[in-house]
């Protein structure tokens, strides 16, 4: 039997595509392996949002093309589209495309556009939309991507009823900009509101979501949901008025802070993160401080921090004013500290509280121990047998040691 082995890079998105991807070749007579030395075929899906990522895409094809025997190296994603010529180049390497043209070039007649498991995870990430027409000026996927492009509903609801007979209970709604759904008249509230009609159907999830698409009718569904997670990942990059301006960004920095303030205020125990950037051309140290400053006052519970990253042909790249890699550095590590912070008082006013997780199928490689992940995001370490994998149990946390909280079964 044929063999083939696929590599990620990337977010949610490139995930739920390489599942895709995994479960046509399977449809057409491969077996799966692990690693690149045992496969007949190896696929690497990029992502193209910044150069470490590039670069990680690049270190995988060097070493999939050195393996003796070379295997079919095929290139896929955000990076392959923006650098085909560039990435053709490489010796060793037979073809860079879009997935589809992957399976057609292999001649390949057997298709599903579904998937039905997720190798390895006990959430699915499902894909509803693609693309963008924001057009930030950081930002290269609306030129990779396109405009923005959504699932239909009924197939959506499809989808998820496999996976869920499939025993999967929580689904995470991924996309480029999952607010910009919308087919037949139905937004991004309605595709949650018709999901949540499946029975065996536990949480649902969103991987993020613009500040602009957290309306009050949105609002007003999370409130009343009884499936949708009580947690929220809202972009905020930037918390100086002139950044958010050069970055081409929808919303002033008021208006993200009545917006994370409304949301704490009407939802309490709700676990709020954000995207920062840093390094922005013409972030002074005073425009870097007023980010500093806004993330202080606002109740976020964490922080995923990014150093800019020129990306040929979008606006910023022409900007000139750029920071320095080592203050990048210095600003991002001072990001990350305050993150941690963020988390830490985050989670240690929920010791002594009991709540419910979902017990991921793996252990946490350290200790050992079971992880279990809540509504709230928090990630609580315990011990417990195999058979508790999959499974929904009440604990009460009982401290927090970072990333984690200790708990213990109720």
């Amino acid at each position: 039997m044929r063999t083939v082995s696929l590599a990620t890079v990337g977010c949610k998105l490139n995930q739920y595509e390489t599942q895709l991807l995994t479960e046509n070749f399977k449809l057409n007579g491969f077996r799966v392996v692990a690693c690149a030395e045992d496969a007949d075929v190896v696929v690497i899906n990029t992502c193209s949002v910044t150069s470490r990522a590039e670069a990680t895409a690049r270190n995988l094809v060097y070493r999939s093309t050195k393996l003796s025997p070379k295997p079919y190296v095929a290139i896929t994603g955000c990076y392959a589209k923006r650098k085909k010529d560039e990435l053709l180049r490489i010796d060793g390497v037979d073809f860079v495309g879009a997935s589809g043209e992957l399976l057609d070039s292999l001649g390949y007649i057997e298709r599903t556009s579904h998937i039905s498991s997720f190798n390895g995870h006990t959430r699915v990430f499902v894909k509803i939309q693609d693309g963008c027409d924001n057009f930030c000026a950081f930002c290269v996927l609306p030129y990779i991507r396109g405009k923005p492009q959504s699932r239909g509903r009924d197939e959506l609801f499809e989808e998820v009823c496999i996976l869920c007979r499939g025993g999967y209970r929580e689904i995470v709604l991924t996309g480029i900009n999952i607010g910009n759904y919308a087919d037949d008249g139905v937004d991004l509230t309605g595709l949650l509101k018709n999901l949540e009609q499946i029975d065996s159907l536990k949480r649902l999830r969103l991987s993020s979501i613009e500040p602009t698409h957290v309306t009050d009718r949105f609002l007003d569904y999370m409130c009343h949901s009884s499936k949708l997670c009580s947690h929220l990942h809202i972009p905020l990059q930037s918390g100086d008025a002139t950044i958010l301006r050069r970055m081409g960004r929808r919303y002033t920095s008021g208006d993200y802070s009545s917006l994370i303030h409304q949301l704490k205020q009407r939802l309490p125990d709700v676990a709020i993160g954000a995207d920062v950037m840093v390094g922005f051309p013409g972030e002074t140290k005073s425009r870097f401080d007023n980010t500093v400053a806004l993330i202080e006052t606002l109740p976020l519970s964490y922080l995923h921090v990014f150093r800019y990253s020129p990306r040929d042909g979008t606006a910023a790249s022409k900007l000139g004013d750029e920071v320095a890699e080592d203050e990048k550095k210095r600003r991002s590590a001072q990001l990350i500290s305050l993150g941690r912070r963020k988390w830490k008082d985050y989670c240690e006013a929920f010791v002594g509280k009991e709540m419910e997780v979902l017990i991921e199928h793996r252990r946490e490689p350290k200790s050992g121990r079971l992880v279990g992940l809540s509504s709230n995001y928090i990630r609580a370490l315990m011990d417990g047998e195999d058979y508790l994998m999959g499974r929904f149990l009440t604990v009460r946390l009982q401290r927090s040691t970072g990333r984690y909280c200790e708990a213990e079964i109720a």
